[in-house]
């Protein structure tokens, strides 16, 4: 090598070092890289559940070897330890590779693909890329190197890690980790690989709503799960049930009564949540032509109505805990940066599913598991969740709670219901359409139809009807204004289109009384008007009004002693008046700085930098309004 390769090669190697570890990883991983720079890579082929680790140019020299002509072979480990290496395999099938030492036995069949014959390694590829339904231009791609030749020692890497990130492949080795049941750490369960969630879900296509992307890529991602396996592609698709719009696309034609009876069978005993609601929609849809699926769904629906998200440890809560888990660290690792909320949201909701299916046939605790959840990501997929709503603003964090989990999922059911209703036995109208106590009709509250969390920029919601127009215009044409004249304003906006004549009737009424709010009752009701106000000006993007609340909050934040992350939620909810990244930078930059020089208490300086830093790092636009805060706090804290 010469001198000047050699400088060039330390240097990229002192680059290396300062990258994070998995942009340091894919670098190395690379093969052009390698070249360029000269690397020459020996990685260590460990066996974690023997505790056992091999140098790689060594190890695969003897499996060559192996399945070059040889029944038996011998490697050492890196502690000099002498392993056994045997093909058990019948003569016309594939290889059967054992790795042994005394009673420990480890099958390496996987290293298939090292054979210097071809038919056998393609052979082994078609299995392989059948089972993982490996996308077909991947496919193809490793297809056409195993044709000509096995593969290079780095490349044996670069293929297993495609493999794994297929969802059938993540399937497999989640529940690995799970009936380990030992030290579960967030990284062996939820992939960082962008390409699984595109397989997962379907690549993004540039759609702005759910309801958009369902009708392009949804269905054609459905259709290519089907014609991969009927049955399996339908289990995968209701995977993706976490909206109707993307249930309604789900295909059943291909499947036989047979299948079609074993998947919701599988659902009803096996099934994440989502699962069973997407199942219950369908089995709405074609219970009248195929009526044999009427008992299962019945215990489907039982099984919703039936949930007790304040008791059962599974359904609602486990889904919510996922969610929360799965959303929180998608956002850390900044892998949908530049597509909208809803599409990162589907990819956490879907895996959160996939994760359900594994841990309830587990033996862990479920109850720690989502209580170590929630506090481990939890304040990513919080403020994630509020500095998201600029770009979709009718969802905010406490909408995933697994009580406004179950209501929604409530709400579904009623409107798919009605939908189908010309499919609807004695039975199914019974238990679900019926006025009695127990159906899901006498059950829905006004929350079962608020947006999911797929719908925060949903903007085609129904107009506000004349009465409750009507009553709103008279809350807040009054003398004295008092909490109880915000409430109509404040219900609807979730569930109604609030145009912004609504806001500036609140702008107006709060102007005309000097911002002064009478027959407050309690620090509790307040902060219900506060962020309820938050809501409207963000869903109306009513700018001024969101500015009229930092008035408000000023006003009565010593009186009524606001924490800072009460204030923080306002300014982050409101902030969503602001459409545009650089306007919502400055408006709550602007108002977190103005809140760093105000007067702070006991714990108020760690709790505020831990959730600046943070905003700061999920936006980093963020440090340029935020700066002088950043720098009071650390100041603040040191004293």
């Amino acid at each position: 090598m010469s001198n000047t390769k050699k400088i060039k090669t330390t240097i990229s190697m002192a680059a290396l070092n300062l990258l994070p570890p998995l942009l340091r990883e894919t670098l190395i991983q690379d093969t052009k890289f390698q070249d360029e720079y000269d690397f020459i890579t020996d990685a260590e082929i460990s066996y974690d559940e023997i505790n056992v680790s091999f140098q790689r140019s060594k190890f695969y020299y003897r499996v060559r070897s192996l399945l070059s002509k040889s029944i038996t072979e011998q490697v050492a480990d890196n502690k000099g330890d002498i392993w056994g290496l045997r093909n058990t395999c019948e003569e016309g099938s594939l290889p059967n590779l054992l790795l042994t030492k005394d009673d420990q036995v480890i099958n390496i069949s996987n290293l298939t693909i090292l054979s210097p014959d071809s038919k056998i390694r393609l052979s082994y590829f078609q299995k392989l890329a059948k089972e993982a339904n490996l996308p077909i231009n991947d496919e193809y791609k490793w297809n056409e190197i195993l044709r000509k030749r096995p593969l290079s020692d780095d490349e044996v890497n670069l293929f297993h890690n495609d493999i794994d990130n297929t969802p059938a492949k993540q399937a497999q080795l989640v529940r690995h980790v799970f009936q380990k049941n030992r030290h579960i750490s967030i990284s062996s369960f939820v992939p960082k690989s962008r390409k699984y969630y595109d397989r997962l879900i379907g690549a993004y296509d540039g759609s702005a709503t759910i309801y958009e992307y369902a009708s392009t890529q949804g269905k054609k991602f459905f259709e290519q799960l089907i014609n991969w396996s009927p049955y399996e592609g339908f289990l995968h698709s209701l995977l993706l049930s976490s909206h109707s719009s993307l249930t309604e696309e789900i295909i059943i034609d291909q499947l036989s009564d047979e299948e079609l009876v074993n998947a919701f069978e599988y659902i009803d005993k096996y099934g994440d949540s989502f699962s069973q609601l997407g199942a219950i929609e369908i089995g709405l849809r074609i219970v009248k032509s195929k009526n044999y699926i009427e008992p299962i769904l019945i215990r489907l629906l039982e099984q919703v109505r039936s949930d007790d998200s304040e008791k059962s440890v599974v359904g609602f809560k486990l889904i919510y805990s996922l969610f929360v888990l799965i959303d929180g660290e998608l956002s850390r690792n900044k892998l949908f940066i530049l597509e909208p909320p809803f599409y990162r949201r589907l990819a956490s909701l879907t895996h959160a599913a996939l994760v359900y299916r594994v841990i309830i046939t587990s033996s862990i605790n479920i109850d720690q598991f989502c209580e170590w959840s929630l506090n481990i990501r939890g304040e990513h997929f919080y403020l994630q969740s509020l500095v998201d709503m600029y770009k979709e603003p009718r969802w905010y964090p406490e909408l995933a709670e697994s009580s406004q989990i179950g209501a929604d999922f409530l709400g579904r059911i009623i409107i798919t219901a009605y939908k189908y209703q010309s499919n609807i036995t004695d039975k199914l109208y019974e238990l679900i359409l019926s006025e009695t106590k127990e159906s899901i009709y006498s059950n829905i509250s006004f929350s079962s139809f608020y947006p999911g969390p797929l719908e925060g920029k949903i903007d085609d919601m129904k107009n506000l009807p004349d009465v409750l127009s009507k009553s709103i215009e008279k809350q807040l044409n009054t003398n004295e204004l008092t909490p109880e004249s915000f409430i109509t304003l404040i219900n609807s906006v979730l569930v109604f289109n609030i145009a912004k004549d609504q806001a500036e009737l609140a702008i107006n009424s709060l102007k005309l009384s000097s911002y002064q709010l009478k027959q407050i009752e309690d620090k509790s009701q307040l902060l219900v008007i506060l962020n309820g106000l938050a809501m409207v000006a963000a869903v109306s993007r009513s700018t001024s009004l969101a500015e009229d609340l930092k008035v408000l909050v000023r006003k009565y934040k010593k009186n009524y002693l606001f924490t800072i992350d009460e204030q923080i939620r306002i300014c982050l909810i409101a902030g969503g008046s602001h459409s545009e990244l650089s306007n919502w930078v400055d408006f709550v930059g602007n108002w977190l700085t103005e809140l760093a020089f105000s007067n702070l208490e006991d714990d108020d300086g760690k709790i505020f930098y831990s959730r600046l830093s943070l905003l700061c790092k999920l936006t980093p636009e963020l440090w340029i309004t935020c700066g002088k805060a950043h720098a009071a706090l650390i100041a603040y804290n040191e004293r």
